[in-house]
C-alpha cells in the first residue's frame, strides 16, 4: 500500500517537472486517506500547485482549510493574503 508520504515524494517529483496538475493528484490523493501525519505539508504544496498551475480558486479554498488548521503558519498567513488579490 502506498502511504502519504509516498503520495507527497510523487507530487514533489511532479512539481519538478512543472507537471502541477499531476502533483495536485499525489497530494490530494494522499490528503484523502486514512492516516495523513504529513497532512500539513501535503496541504502546502497542494496549495502551491494549484497556484502555479493558475487554479487560484482551488488555492484559495484549500488555503481557507489550512489556515484554519495551522492558524500559527505566519508564511500561510502573508499567502493567504496574496492569494486574496488573486
Amino acid at each position: 500500500d502506498v502511504t502519504s508520504s509516498e503520495l507527497y515524494e510523487y507530487g514533489m517529483q511532479q512539481m519538478e517537472k512543472k507537471d502541477y496538475a499531476q502533483a495536485v493528484t499525489y497530494f490530494t490523493a494522499g490528503l484523502d486517506m486514512d492516516e495523513v501525519p504529513n497532512k500539513q505539508a501535503l496541504m502546502k504544496k497542494c496549495i502551491a500547485a494549484y497556484e502555479f498551475s493558475g487554479d487560484f480558486e482551488s488555492a484559495k479554498k484549500m488555503m481557507a482549510d489550512y489556515v484554519e488548521e495551522y492558524p500559527d503558519d505566519e508564511s500561510a498567513a502573508r499567502e493567504n493574503t496574496f492569494l486574496q488579490t488573486r
